[in-house]
């Protein structure tokens, strides 16, 4: 009789303590799926337009969808969002289009999804078109044969120094010129000086390398008559 109340009483104590650990089981296992803080994921952006853009991304979790945004002109600028906009609906798969841009500029963004548990963040830079028409011309100093082109006509016997200072004429932002001769274009060097002058600021800046850079190939170090394109 004894032997079968301590059977019974072990018998207790063992369910006792599997029932207890499954209770413990399951409430860990409920409080991990109410704690949800959103994890942010695949960052894009697509449909850019000269004026617009949209951007993409992911959360495991339900969660808001919020960007801000601002004109981005150097590495070190200090992070001022200037415009923001904010879709409270709570999802996992985010799209968000921003309008009202400007053309041909960059914009720094700051994207972030939050819910009841947190908030994840993620940053990025985007471009938009340009007004330009994005054609492109090939001038040579020498004659060419325009019947073999692939469906853009160069443009033969150009001068190529009156074509460079037409352009830094016309430039409102930069310029950039590659050249195989760029020996006696002092021109050159005077028309960016100038057009420097012209936006205000110090020539210092581009004077000396435009000096160097012409006094690389001093004349008669080279061959006057290179045939050259741009």
């Amino acid at each position: 009789m004894q032997r079968i109340l301590l059977a019974i009483l072990c018998g207790l104590l063992i369910l006792s303590f599997i029932g207890r650990g499954q209770t413990t089981g399951q409430t860990l296992m409920t409080d991990r799926a109410w704690f949800s803080v959103p994890v942010l994921s695949g960052l894009t952006y697509d449909s850019i337009t000269q004026t617009g853009v949209t951007l993409f991304w992911i959360t495991d979790a339900p969660a808001d969808s919020k960007v801000w945004w601002m004109v981005s002109d150097s590495n070190y600028q200090p992070l001022v969002f200037t415009d923001s906009l904010i879709v409270l609906d709570a999802v996992t798969d985010h799209v968000v289009s921003l309008t009202g841009l400007q053309p041909g500029t960059i914009y720094r963004y700051c994207i972030t999804s939050a819910n009841n548990d947190g908030t994840a963040s993620d940053t990025g830079y985007f471009i938009t078109q340009s007004n330009s028409s994005g054609s492109m011309e090939a001038y040579f100093n020498h004659t060419v044969d325009t019947t073999v082109n692939a469906g853009e006509k160069a443009n033969g016997d150009q001068n190529f120094e009156d074509l460079l200072i037409d352009r830094i004429g016309h430039a409102s932002h930069s310029i950039d010129i590659t050249l195989w001769e760029f020996a006696n274009l002092t021109a050159i060097a005077d028309e960016l000086v100038k057009a420097t002058k012209k936006r205000g600021e110090d020539p210092i800046h581009i004077q000396p390398r435009a000096q160097y850079t012409i006094d690389r190939y001093p004349a008669g170090t080279r061959d006057p008559g290179t045939e050259a394109g741009i």
